[in-house]
């Protein structure tokens, strides 16, 4: 080597030694991955006049640059420029002209020392680190010493950091990065070969190519036709009772590929599909295909902007939609095909399989997954791609069970595509679940009696089913677990093995660019065996290549981190319209000896194990997967710094010790404009990105810490996300006292200083459970109106104040014979005396009607209805009269049971008669138990189940919790396990008792004055009415219904919280302005049911605590949205911080002037139910809740807004049939919605100046 390097040195013209520090230089520089570091550099050079009198110099510390694309002989020149140290023009130490105070110690982890001949070196261990009495403090060094033999070389190490292996080939490849410079200097040093030959056969031949297989030339829509040739009859996709055959699906998918090809669209064509998870979601990809062109999936529940921009991005020539989603897509001007709207074409079309146009190299699908410039990026996969993907998942997937796969991931998730494609090119049944499936519904599917060839999860939704299985016990639907997206735990592989015998845990590496896969490995092997960590990658799949490659995309040594790269048949086409991030991401193949093919780089950093093994060790970019989903984080501050407050943003991601991770975005606002807070931003997140992506957290900081650069430093944000995700600040003790509130009312696990009650989601209901909470648990006093003020923990501390133990009402009363004590409660009351003005009238009967899908054991659900009456005393409670007075009587049993009726017969009126029957039948107040109810049989899997109930013993609460419970007790009955229902503190009768003790005194009076001082000479209004209005207060009643769309509702919650209220507020001040034009009167008041259970202990509660208070506002003045929505606060704070008086209580107090035909007060009532109600479920079946009304009206008109889904919410109208024509309220309802749209677009424009329009709706 010695005669190498010295010859090497005459032709670059320096000295040997910087030579060897240059080639030092590079092999550290591919090691480590960095472009910049600092290395020591010591010794005494050849001509030193000291040479012979030292053993060892100072030296000192040089910056070691990126290279760029010099080669080796200008790099080394220039390393020896800055040396000083040039030849001819030695220098006592290199790089500084005298010597250095011994006593400091630098900071290097590496170091190269040089000593010329006749210099002594005193002897150091080999394998220890420097200690040679040098001011270094260094890691690994190299020292290379003049000899008069040559060169003689010694490699020094810390034994903790580095084996004798590694250095051992650090050596070699320093060798041969010398010889590749000798063979030619000029060469770009940064390519300068590494690896030996045989090491570079074993890394990109042995371990990164994949065995070679043959692949039929079929597109992915001929791998479905096969089957349904050979087996139409089979069952192909399930949803529910949603079913097609083979048969079925192919000649409904010939027809809509052949209605799409008279649209034009063929081969090369984008097309998106905007459906639910449905078996006609199925139809329309197959059609898409068969149709010659590529499908472009979406997902119903993300926002509308960021669909639009995706279908746009794609250059889609049409969407195909269904009647539900089409309109969502107007406003955007994209063609759709709805096919609810075209069904008479669609039959009308020939079922025949048309011409297949498609070629193996035309474009299949195109998948969006997170873009770093805010925009989306839609991967191109061509058919050849997905078919050798899908062969291979063929092979390695077992089959013969009873159904083929679940498919539960979003169908714009890649994840779907071997779930869709690897039954259906099998002949298997594809089982969906419906949108809105939770990851409960996909545990109680894997735990349930169904038998999967696989399923697919990510690694998040195993750890989910680990701890299901641990706590249900039982086994699983498969023996097969395909798994993938992110990093997967071992431990959760070996524990969940553990459970369920037999079990297989494939984990799967890949990228949707490259067809979802390209690796796998059996990771119960790896568990069992011993493995600890994450999976391994695995070995390439058939037809694929992977490689680990430095910046250089040249190959980099076994241990080494570098870019894991994929070549071979799985990569796509590259991104969708966007050349130049193609260009980037996509780079021509020069490792795999094919003619025009492609890598693609990943941007995930891993490193190959001795044994060949390759393992991810991080990300180069700033990409992540949380929970599955891949994220940009610069998707998500693009998103951020669109707000003018935000000066800057950086997003991290906190990992937990349990492997759970979530977003953290650190915000910096910008000075001298309105404050920005972390609620406000959640929620422009949440209007703007798919859940996934919205920040769980949100910190406001000062001052973000920079780089040297002037960069913002993202590894200490990181850092300090970490901080904020596992260790927060200290809290005082009167933060304690309320963090212990929130995070009992809303179920929260951890409570920081500067966390936000409304970006935990708070909403007035919460509020109020708080504040009574703090007073009768912590003896801390906060007002409703404080909260609202101050949402921000620490600022809400500073406002509390202790006060002694109060009397809580949520108590037993106390009686010494063991019986409840009291009588009704005065909410009871006064249902009892409205009972006995229309004791023939359904009005205050409250019915429920649910379609159940699914066997149904009737046995086992009347044994639950049994057991629900059992636990609660209000369901056993009558009301008998004496002497004139009410009075309640608790029976110890009562006898219910359900009335089967059959309706097997397809009669629809069988049904209506029934549903009738139950809703319309009035109750005996006397006679218990006031609950009826019905089930329906309409085939032997599907029942309608019907319930009635009285008001008297019930309110809307009351019904989520007799509906969850009614089922939990089912499901423990047909499971054979005990019931998990939570323990009641109080009866319904001593909550009543206790809570008209507590509400008396100095509190009573103190909310009736409130009362008094509020509605002091409030005047009623009438809203115009179609026909007089009769001497008795009008009951019979109708309902209409309109959507409002989830967009809008989310526009007017960001408007509200960035002006201190809430929703209801904001909807409720667009329903004030609205009654104040009907009713010709600026001073206008409505009743609003408030859900009364604010106190301790009445959670589980069944019984009526609901009360209603009124809710007056004055609306002259003409005000903007958001003085309405001020105007609507003041109020609604007032109001709901005095709700404890009953309504029954406030009249007799206040004695408003009576008339029959009237309520008092007011004769409009309004409502928000700011919470998706949680679905009612039975094991083994799918329910849906069916529309069902008594035909009665409590009050002239009551209107409600409800959540019918994530994305979709209802505008319902009960009106008085008597005085009111259906026409004229549908009417109302819809100038309602104008009025709600024209507070979002403009909260600063004046209500009174938005015109009202006639709008034609469909009845």
């Amino acid at each position: 080597m010695a005669e190498q390097v010295d010859a090497l040195a005459g032709r670059v013209g320096t000295d040997r030694w910087v030579v060897l520090q240059t080639a030092w230089r590079l092999l550290l520089h591919r090691y480590s991955g960095q472009r910049r570091f600092v290395m020591g550099v010591m010794g005494v050079p050849v001509g030193s006049a000291r040479a012979h009198e030292h053993t060892t110099e100072p030296g000192t510390v040089v910056e070691c640059g990126d290279p760029g694309p010099l080669g080796f002989d200008a790099l080394a020149r220039a390393n020896a420029s800055e040396l000083g140290c040039l030849r001819g023009n030695p220098a006592e130490q290199p790089g500084d002209g005298g010597h250095r105070a011994g006593s400091r110690t630098q900071t290097a982890r590496a170091v190269f020392a040089w000593y010329g001949e006749g210099t002594t070196v005193h002897g150091e261990p080999l394998e220890s680190p420097v200690a040679d009495g040098s001011t270094f403090r260094a890691e690994i060094r190299l020292t290379m010493t003049a000899t008069s033999a040559g060169l003689d070389g010694r490699l020094s190490y810390d034994p903790e950091l580095f084996d004798r292996d590694t250095t051992r080939r650090m050596v070699t490849h320093l060798m041969t990065l010398l010889g590749s410079a000798y063979a030619d200097p000029h060469t770009p040093a940064r390519l300068l070969t590494l690896l030996t030959s045989d090491e570079t056969a074993t890394i990109t031949r042995q371990w990164g190519r994949g065995r070679a297989a043959s692949t039929p030339d079929l597109c992915l829509h001929e791998l479905f036709e096969r089957q349904a040739d050979q087996v139409p009859d089979a069952l192909a996709v399930s949803c529910g009772e949603s079913t097609l055959t083979y048969g079925e699906l192919e000649r409904e998918a010939n027809k809509l590929a052949r209605l799409l090809r008279q649209r034009g669209i063929g081969p090369e064509c984008r097309v998106g599909i905007l459906l639910g998870r449905e078996p006609r979601v199925i139809v329309a990809i197959l059609a898409i295909l068969k149709a010659g062109a590529a499908y472009v999936p979406q997902d119903r529940d993300q926002p509308l902007e960021r669909t639009a921009t995706t279908l746009a991005a794609a250059g889609v020539s049409l969407t195909i939609t269904d009647a539900d989603t089409a309109d969502l897509l107007v406003p955007t001007g994209l063609p759709v095909l709805d096919v609810d709207r075209h069904a008479t074409e669609l039959r009308a079309q020939p079922s025949d399989r048309p011409e297949s146009l498609a070629a193996p190299r035309n474009l299949a699908y195109v998948i969006f997954t997170s873009g770093s410039t805010g925009t989306p990026k839609g991967s191109m996969i061509e058919h050849r791609s997905a078919v050798n993907y899908l062969l291979w998942a063929d092979s390695v997937l077992p089959t013969g069970h009873r159904q083929g796969t679940l498919v539960h991931s979003r169908l714009s998730f890649d994840f779907t595509v071997p779930c869709i494609f690897v039954p259906l090119m099998r002949g298997a049944e594809v089982v969906l679940l419906p949108d809105g499936a939770r990851i409960d519904k996909v545990v109680d599917a894997l735990t349930g009696d169904a038998d999967f060839d696989f399923v697919r999860l990510t690694p998040s939704h195993l750890e989910v089913l680990e701890g299901q299985l641990r706590l249900r016990g039982g086994g699983l639907a498969t023996r097969t677990l395909f798994v993938g997206g992110e990093p997967l735990r071992l431990e959760v592989v070996r524990s969940l093995a553990a459970r369920a015998a037999g079990l297989t845990v494939l984990s799967q590496y890949g990228a949707t660019e490259v067809t979802v896969g390209g690796c796998c490995v059996d990771a119960t092997a790896v568990a069992a065996a011993g493995g600890r960590g994450t999976t391994p990658l695995g070995r390439p799949n058939p037809n694929i290549d992977v490689y680990v490659l430095d910046e250089n995309l040249q190959p980099v040594p076994y241990g080494v981190v570098g870019e894991v790269v994929f070549g071979g048949s799985g990569v796509g086409r590259g991104y969708v319209r966007s050349p130049g991030l193609t260009a980037k991401r996509f780079v021509p193949d020069h490792l795999g000896g094919r003619p025009g093919a492609r890598l693609y780089r990943t941007g995930d950093l891993g490193r190959y194990r001795a044994d060949g093994t390759l393992e991810i060790v991080g990300r180069r970019d700033r990409q992540v997967k949380v929970n599955g989903h891949r994220i940009e984080l610069g998707d998500v501050e693009n998103v951020l710094h669109t707000h003018p407050g935000v000066d800057r943003a950086v997003v991290g991601v906190v990992g937990r010790p349990d492997g759970r991770r979530r977003l953290v975005a650190h915000v910096q606002p910008r000075p001298l404009v309105e404050p920005v807070t972390a609620r406000h931003l959640q929620e422009m997140c949440a209007a703007a990105l798919p859940s996934y992506m919205v920040p769980a957290s949100i910190v406001i900081v000062e001052k973000m810490r920079l780089t040297p650069n002037g960069k913002i430093d993202v590894k200490a944000v990181a850092d300090h996300a970490d901080r904020v995700g596992d260790e927060p600040a200290p809290l005082s003790v009167d933060e304690q006292r309320i963090a212990r509130a929130w995070q009992t009312v809303l179920g929260v696990d951890v409570v920081e200083s500067a966390d936000d009650f409304f970006a935990l989601g708070g909403d007035s209901l919460a509020a109020m459970r708080v504040v009574h909470l703090l007073e009768s648990a912590e003896h801390v006093r906060i007002g409703l109106d404080d909260i609202f003020a101050h949402p921000v923990l620490s600022a809400l501390a500073a406002r509390a104040t202790r006060v002694e133990s109060p009397a809580q009402p949520a108590v037993a009363a106390e009686d010494s014979a063991g019986q409840p004590a009291g009588g009704l409660s005065p909410t009871q009351s006064g249902q009892w005396l409205l009972h006995q003005v229309y004791p023939e009238l359904p009005i205050y009967n409250v019915p429920l009607a649910y379609e159940l899908t699914g066997q149904i054991d009737v046995a086992a659900l009347n044994q639950a209805l049994h057991l629900l009456v059992s636990r609660h005393e209000v369901l056993r409670t009558s009301f008998p009269e004496s002497r004139g007075v009410s009075t309640l009587r608790v029976h110890p049993d009562v006898s219910v049971s359900l009335d089967e009726v059959d309706a097997t017969g397809n009669d629809p009126a069988v049904l209506e008669a029934q549903m009738r029957l139950v809703a319309r039948t009035p109750f005996d107040l006397e006679r218990a138990p006031l609950l009826r109810g019905s089930l329906v049989r309409l085939r032997p899997d599907r029942h309608v189940l019907l319930f009635c109930l009285h008001h008297i013993i019930c309110d809307d609460w009351s019904i989520g919790v007799l509906t969850k419970e009614l089922s939990e007790l089912y499901d423990s009955i047909v499971e054979s396990r005990p019931a998990r229902l939570l323990t009641l503190d109080v009866t319904y009768s001593e909550f009543a008792a206790s809570y008209q003790r507590w509400l008396s005194g100095e509190r009573l009076a103190r909310q009736l004055d409130y009362w008094r001082s509020a509605l002091a000479g409030y005047v009623p209004f009438d809203l115009p009415t179609d026909r007089p209005r009769p001497k008795q207060r009008p009951v019979s009643g109708d309902r209409v219904e309109v959507d409002l769309p989830g967009p809008l509702m989310g526009q007017l919650r960001a408007t509200a919280e960035d002006h201190g209220c809430t929703l209801f507020m904001a909807v409720a001040a667009a329903f004030q302005e609205l009654l104040a034009r009907y009713a010709d009167q600026d001073d206008v008041a409505m009743i609003v049911p408030v859900a009364g259970r604010h106190h301790p202990g009445t959670e589980s509660l069944v019984g009526l605590l609901m009360n209603t208070v009124v809710l007056r506002v004055h609306t002259g003045g003409a005000p903007t949205f958001v003085e309405m929505m001020e105007r609507v606060r003041q109020s609604a704070l007032g109001a709901f911080s005095n709700s404890d008086v009953p309504f029954v209580r406030l009249v007799q107090e206040l004695s408003p002037p009576r008339d029959r035909s009237r309520q008092p007060f007011t004769q409009v009532a309004f409502a928000l139910q700011s919470v998706t109600p949680a679905p009612v479920t039975f094991a083994g079946t799918e329910v849906r809740q069916l529309s069902i009304h008594n035909g009665t009206a409590k009050l002239d008109l009551m209107v409600e807004v409800i959540p019918v889904s994530p994305t979709r919410w209802s505008l319902r109208a009960e009106f008085a049939t008597e005085i009111f024509d259906r026409d004229a309220i549908q009417e109302l309802v819809l100038h309602f919605r104008q009025l709600l749209t024209a507070g979002a677009r403009d909260p600063k424009a004046q209500l009174s100046g938005v015109q009202l329009v006639e709008e034609r709706h469909p009845s």
